[in-house]
């Protein structure tokens, strides 16, 4: 957002949140040791995408 001629200005308020959300999941990190729930229980939204298996020619 800062790099992005105007955008800054623009969205002060995202920019903020989203440095809110940081200090949060930090803060919460220093004092349990783990990632905030949202980031320890986050899958990827499509399992097959994750098939280590997809893009290979059989063999």
């Amino acid at each position: 957002l800062d790099r992005v001629p105007g955008l800054a200005a623009r969205h002060a308020g995202l920019r903020q949140e989203l440095q809110d959300a940081r200090l949060h999941a930090r803060a919460h990190t220093r004092e349990h040791g783990t990632d905030i729930p949202a980031v320890a229980d986050w899958h990827w939204p499509h399992p097959d995408t994750t098939d280590p298996t997809l893009g290979k020619e059989p063999k």
